[in-house]
Order: structure tokens, then sequence, then C-alpha cells
């Protein structure tokens, strides 16, 4: 469990960096079962990880980081399976098993109250007809993935996709395309964007799900 937690911590700003586009903050919280009060603000919501669901959600609150670690904690009480409690590099944690999913706590002091966040990381189904790992087996041989995030957002799912490659980039990219194009994917533009620093950027879009392809060269 508390391994687990770890890695999910060490993830999270691999996440927000890889998932800034979508952070464009919801309404409501992905969980509805706010603890303690919370007011909490959606910064990444059923967003796809490696194989995991992570909900991510922050917040400020005017009570002191001990008091509201308490207070969760109470909450949390109510629920049947155990509560991890620790402490790392000022912040103070709780981690906890909520059926399938491991849900996560974290709050420090800060000079007006507290601030913090909760996430919860569960496994995630394939879509109908789409194994693990689908989009990566797409790419030919010599290549890698770097980034795979997906995320949900305004009724539209966002894929992000950075890989490098042995081959040429505008080969490896003309290869996925094609392949996506068989799936029934349509490429935003008829080539592929140079970006500095970053390699060749096609957007593909299917219905309501999008494509976000990045491929560079391994140098």
């Amino acid at each position: 469990m508390l391994d687990a937690t770890a890695a999910v911590r060490r993830g999270v700003p691999a996440v927000l960096s890889a998932a800034s586009a979508a952070a464009a903050l919801a309404a409501s919280a992905p969980f509805p079962d706010a603890p303690a009060g919370l007011r909490e603000e959606v910064v990444l919501p059923a967003t796809v990880v490696q194989g995991s669901r992570l909900d991510l959600t922050r917040f400020v609150d005017p009570r002191s980081a001990e008091l509201l670690h308490e207070e969760v904690r109470r909450t949390w009480s109510t629920r049947p399976a155990p509560i991890y409690s620790g402490e790392h590099d000022g912040w103070l944690t709780l981690t906890q098993l909520v059926g399938s999913a491991v849900e996560t706590f974290e709050v420090r002091q800060t000079g007006a109250g507290s601030a913090g966040r909760r996430l919860r990381l569960s496994r995630v189904d394939a879509s109908p007809g789409e194994a693990p790992g689908w989009l990566e087996a797409m790419l030919p041989k010599g290549s890698w993935t770097i980034e795979h995030v997906t995320h949900a957002d305004g009724g539209r799912q966002m894929t992000t996709l950075v890989a490098v490659t042995s081959a040429t980039a505008t080969a490896a990219s003309r290869e996925v395309v094609d392949a996506l194009a068989r799936s029934g994917f349509k490429a935003g533009s008829s080539r592929p964007v140079a970006v500095v620093g970053r390699g060749l950027v096609t957007f593909l879009s299917r219905g309501a799900e999008d494509i976000a392809l990045t491929v560079s060269e391994h140098e």
C-alpha cells in the first residue's frame, strides 16, 4: 500500500505536466464524497496513465494542516478499510483502499491555513475492441513510448502519445497515422507539424476521440 502511494506521489508532477492543456478546472469534483467539508477544485478528471485512472483535486482551507488531517481521518474511519498515515517533506498524508481504488489525501501548512490535494488511482478497463497498449502496438519496430496520457473532458476523450524512434520521425509518424486511419481516425492536416525540440506532431480524431501524436528521432 505505502509503495503504491509513493509511486502515485512521484507520478503526479509528470501527469500534471503532460495534461496541462487539459487542466481547465471543472465545476465539480471527480469523487462526490469530499471529506471534512473540503471545497475542492478539479485538476485532472478521469485521466488514464499507463493503464490506470487518476482523479486529482486540490484545495485550500482556513483550518490548520494538523486539524484537517485529523478531520479527514475521522471521516474516512467510517469506511471499512484500514487507514495508513504518514508524513513526508512537510506533507501529512492518509491513504486508504476504496473498493478497488487507492485514495490518498495530502495536506501541508501554509501561512493562511492549509493546502493540499486528493487523488484516487484505479484500474481502467480497455475500450471495447481495444486492448491495453493498442496505440503503442501501432509504432514501428525500434520505437518506444515516452508518455501516454488519456483524459476525458467535455464529453471527449483526449489521448497524448509521445514516442521516440530509431527510424526517421517522418516514416514512423506516417506508419502510425496510416494505421489509425484504418481504424477510422482522420488527421487534422495532410502533414504533421514540426515542433522544435519536440518532433513531428499530428492531431487525429474519430467521433468523440482525439489523439495528439508526437514522434521524434532518437539521437
